[in-house]
């Protein structure tokens, strides 16, 4: 059986001859978000139009936070970043907005060595209130709230189309050391070796509840007591799909100083 390692994003790593990492990741189990609620909510597409290829968030009116994977080497152009929609294709609603300016951490090379985030520079300035970033480390057994438009299959063998409408699904944030030990269990190279980071952060691995193709690069989120959301994480990779294997996100709080250096007007929310 070839085994692939989802990149929750639209790009393939080939990492051996039967081994491939890659492909776009969309959110198993869950429901549907609230329309209206996380209209930071970004979409990743090659046109204005298309349908949404990565996931990201808006932090602020010029920038989009995602996967570097998303859009470091890959067949994929991202040219357009749809804020405010509730579907995972067409300009009915929202906006779309080019993209000028791709830049991508500076350690980044693939997803397994970790630093998978970029950021993405808009046109002009988007509409909607961008969501808050988190400084705080999140631990072992914190919620966590994943948002994406990703596949709606549960199993390997089922990643299934992806979802039309923005997804929602909570999980628990699980420690790096049980996760890099559930992962290797798989036993396939190269993840019998792989190395869980600080970089790093896991959540979930309960059967049927998943990231999935499609969901790459989206955000992972805090919920806040007043109702507010703070930007925890961003999904970098897994195991397709939902079949009981933690996902593997972008640890937001290991990124402050990149992104304090490449974007502007963004804001910390201290309190999360």
């Amino acid at each position: 059986m070839k085994f692939v390692l989802l990149v929750l994003g639209a790009v393939s790593i080939s990492t051996s001859a039967n081994t491939t990492v890659g492909n776009a990741i969309s959110i198993v189990g869950g429901g549907e978000a609230p329309i209206g609620t996380y209209l930071w909510t970004a979409g990743l597409r090659n046109s204005a139009s298309g349908r949404t290829v990565c996931g990201g968030a808006l932090i602020s009116p010029t920038w989009v936070l995602t996967a570097a994977h998303c859009v470091h080497q890959t067949s994929q152009t991202i040219n357009f970043i749809a804020v405010g929609t509730h579907h995972f294709e067409g300009n009915s609603e929202g906006e779309a907005i080019a993209v000028v300016k791709t830049v991508v951490h500076p350690k980044y090379k693939n997803e397994l060595i970790g630093h998978d985030v970029a950021l993405l520079q808009l046109e002009r300035p988007s509409l909607f209130t961008p969501v808050k970033l988190s400084k705080k480390v999140v631990v072992p057994g914190d919620s966590v709230r994943l948002l994406g438009w990703g596949g709606v299959g549960g199993s390997f063998d089922d990643i299934g189309a992806q979802s039309p409408v923005l997804k929602q699904n909570d999980f628990s944030v699980v420690a790096n050391s049980e996760c890099q030990r559930r992962i290797r269990a798989i036993r396939i190279a190269p993840l019998t070796t792989w190395v869980a980071t600080s970089t790093h952060m896991c959540a979930g691995g309960v059967r049927g509840q998943a990231a999935c193709q499609g969901d790459s690069g989206g955000p992972l989120v805090r919920m806040n007591a007043d109702g507010s959301s703070s930007l925890v994480g961003d999904v970098s990779f897994g195991i397709p799909c939902a079949d009981g294997f933690p996902d593997v996100y972008g640890r937001i709080s290991e990124f402050v100083g990149f992104i304090d250096q490449t974007a502007t007007g963004h804001l910390w929310d201290d309190t999360s």
